[in-house]
């Protein structure tokens, strides 16, 4: 038997004859199965149930280390994670809101040209550094110190025209946007004089002539909504200023003055270069009250919730790993909640009720308005429970000042004409809100499902020619 093994062995072709050893080599290596890209592989050893009992189990879940620490290279170091809630009043000209604000260790990693303080709290003293501005100017204005005012994009360009929308955005002149207190569709049909009693002042407190100054009205891109009084578009476009006329306008923001017995105020801003405004959200309910303590717990489960919620952390991580900044994931989570600040603003409801909100408010993690709306969607979307019995409820509506636009105030209490020596209108008597929305609905929307078909339209019509590609935003936006 061993003979006739033997002779079958050597009947057998010698296949490594003549053939290289890197040909062997890769001839094995194409034997090894392919190993899915993160697969588990299990060693033999570990199948053992005795010698290892948990072999047969899944992977346990993932708990992050803590302290957390970053790895560069071979190098390991621990980020100590401090954060706590501390009181934060704010004050808007003579209007305090109680408020709370995160004050952590990661607040300091942001770079230089970051680190901007909230811009919507304080005040702003003007001040005129290309001394363009008349010191006795014929039509005399309020100097007092003013809030801070910054608008969102969609305040600025909701409902304009699409075509001047993109020429504003992307032009380089000498051009400013100018909101009228009170802005409105019935406050620029009323006054027919407005543009030409801004062009006056304007000339009477340069010390240019100013020739070439031009102003134009607001262009909408669809009719405003039924019986409205305050629908955007807000802002007249001013181009052709000097550049010293420009800078001051922008330093100055707030100017009230009188012009043949009527009282005006005019804001100006920059509508090529906005801020991007911190407020996230708004919380309504029973549990929002002016209570310090109890604001502390509500933005404790705020920042407790978004730390522990994958999808919070993700975004953090994919908005400031674009930014450039930032080292991993850990890291950045707690750099985005480093900033978050919840601030009581009271407010009434339309039987004149107390319906006040807190309203969380955060550095942006991005200029990008369209990548800064994945956080803000994030943050709206997310359940906040307190204690364990109690859920902040999101206001879908928002906050906002009709006279004014900013977004930090109800109308009855905008702090401008509180100012001192105010030379404005005043605030209006009664409640008054922002419209619903920016246009009025499309004939489509009105008709509903039983509505009359325009027999005229084709299938793939699209409306008007009024309302092609027109694109209403969500009151939310900022």
């Amino acid at each position: 038997m061993a003979s006739k093994k033997m002779r079958d062995e050597d009947s057998r072709p010698n296949t490594t004859k003549g053939r290289s050893e890197e040909d062997m080599l890769s001839e094995r290596r194409r034997k090894v199965p392919d190993i899915p890209k993160g697969a588990t592989v299990i060693s033999p050893s570990k199948t053992d149930k005795k010698d290892n009992p948990q072999a047969t189990h899944s992977r346990g879940k993932y708990v992050p280390c803590q302290p957390p620490t970053i790895r560069e290279g071979e190098k390991v170091e621990t980020i100590p994670v401090v954060w706590k809630v501390v009181v934060n009043d704010t004050q808007e000209g003579g209007v305090a809101h109680p408020g709370v604000r995160v004050e952590s260790t990661y607040d300091a990693i942001y770079p230089p040209e970051r680190k901007l303080s909230n811009p919507h709290w304080g005040y702003r003293t003007p001040i005129d550094p290309s001394g363009i501005i008349k010191n006795n100017p014929t039509i005399p204005f309020t100097k007092a110190p003013m809030p801070r005012y910054v608008l969102s994009d969609a305040t600025i360009y909701g409902n304009m025209d699409g075509n001047i929308a993109k020429y504003v955005r992307n032009t380089n002149e000498s051009l400013v946007a100018a909101i009228p207190f009170g802005a409105g569709n019935e406050l620029y049909e009323n006054d027919p004089r407005l543009l030409r009693t801004v062009e006056t002042f304007l000339k009477s407190i340069s010390r240019n002539e100013e020739r070439s100054l031009t102003i134009s009205p607001p262009a909408a891109e669809g009719k405003p909504p039924y019986r409205a009084r305050f629908a955007k578009p807000f802002a007249m476009m001013i181009q052709g200023m000097s550049t010293g006329l420009k800078t001051a306008l922008l330093e100055f923001q707030t100017f009230a003055f009188r012009y043949n017995e009527t009282p005006y105020a005019l804001f100006f801003v920059d509508p090529a270069a906005l801020t991007v405004s911190w407020i996230i959200c708004n919380f309504r309910g029973g549990l929002v009250t002016d209570d310090r303590e109890g604001m502390s717990r509500a933005l404790e489960a705020i920042v407790q919730r978004l730390l522990d919620l994958p999808m919070a952390r993700g975004t953090a991580n994919e908005l400031l790993r674009e930014e450039g900044i930032g080292r991993d994931a850990e890291e950045r989570i707690h750099m985005a909640i480093s900033s978050l600040s919840l601030t009581f603003i009271n407010r009434r409801d339309t039987h004149g009720n107390h319906d006040p909100v807190w309203q969380l408010q955060g550095r942006p993690m991005t200029y990008d308005l369209t990548r800064h709306r994945k956080w803000l969607r994030v943050v709206r979307q997310t359940t906040y429970i307190i204690g364990g019995t109690a859920r902040l409820e999101t206001e879908k509506k928002m906050v906002a000042c009709v006279w004014c636009k900013l977004e930090t105030h109800a109308s009855e209490n905008c702090p401008f004409p509180d100012t001192r020596d105010w030379k404005g209108p005043p605030r209006g008597e009664g409640f008054h809100e922002p419209e619903p929305r920016d246009a009025r609905q499309s004939p489509k929307a009105k008709e509903g499902k039983r509505g009359k078909k325009d027999k005229t339209k084709s299938k793939g019509s699209k409306g008007t020619a009024g309302d092609e590609g027109h694109e209403t935003k969500s009151v939310d936006d900022h």
